[in-house]
């Protein structure tokens, strides 16, 4: 077995202990994440400066 094999059984035993562990946990996420502001102008600034960033590589 290689590593990226070793991490991901890791990741989803990982995923299935929380979830056992705690199983309201990602109802209360998604609930939290829904009532969360809403910052739709810092994405769309953060997606442009990374395209921007991606042509000028290409240009270079």
């Amino acid at each position: 077995m290689d590593w990226n094999k070793i991490a991901i059984v890791f990741v989803v035993i990982f995923i299935l202990w929380r979830l056992y562990k705690h199983p309201h946990a990602i109802k209360q996420l998604f609930d939290e994440s829904a009532a969360a502001p809403q910052h739709w102008g810092t994405f769309i600034i953060l997606m442009l400066a990374v395209i921007l960033f991606c042509i000028f590589l290409i240009k270079l």
